[in-house]
């Protein structure tokens, strides 16, 4: 990189990075990393980053998922469970520790549904579990994407390497246990 073009670059009017928050939408997503925190009450969860790409594979922006693994709030173990079943760890007949889940969840792909809400006096992007189950395996995103566009799975034109990027056979089929309009067709 050559700085010295960037010599006569002048601050944005406000001094802040503009910000465009991901479209609500149906996207492939892929979870390039996660890190345990802690919530403002004491309350452990694993911050997952979701890098999202439309149906031809352009980035379209990333959306961060508290996973609470240790809660006894409903609607957070409901999500917890939505992440599970996206990832096929509601499979898995063991313990896992936050570390153990956020190794196996890295590098995986999904598909998420998204929506916008505010925040504070900002527009942000998050999953949205109100209409739709947030998450879902890689391997629905042609139906979702019909369902939520209302055109064809063909228009979706998925990358079949996208499912299964390692070229075995370990992705689990998709199927549906859910209240969710978008699979109930």
């Amino acid at each position: 990189m050559n700085f010295s073009s960037y010599s006569n670059i002048q601050k944005p009017q406000g001094g802040k990075r503009e910000f465009k928050p991901l479209e609500a939408g149906v996207y492939k997503a892929s979870v390039v990393g996660g890190e345990k925190r802690t919530s403002k009450s004491g309350n452990p969860y694993i911050n997952l980053r979701l890098e999202c790409r439309d149906k031809d594979e352009n980035k379209k922006g990333t959306i961060f998922e508290m996973m609470f693994t240790d809660s006894d709030k409903n609607f957070l173990q409901y999500k917890a469970a939505q992440i599970g079943k996206a990832f096929g760890l509601d499979k898995v007949d063991k313990n896992m520790t936050d570390d153990e889940i956020i190794n196996f969840l890295t590098g995986k792909n999904c598909t998420v549904v998204t929506t916008q809400s505010e925040f504070n006096g900002t527009v942000r992007a998050e999953l949205d579990y109100q209409k739709y189950d947030g998450i879902y395996p890689a391997s629905s995103f042609s139906d979702l994407f019909a369902m939520f566009y209302e055109t064809t799975k063909e228009a979706a034109a998925p990358d079949m390497g996208f499912l299964n990027p390692t070229g075995g056979d370990e992705e689990l089929p998709f199927t549906s246990e859910s209240n969710d309009p978008l699979l109930n067709f």
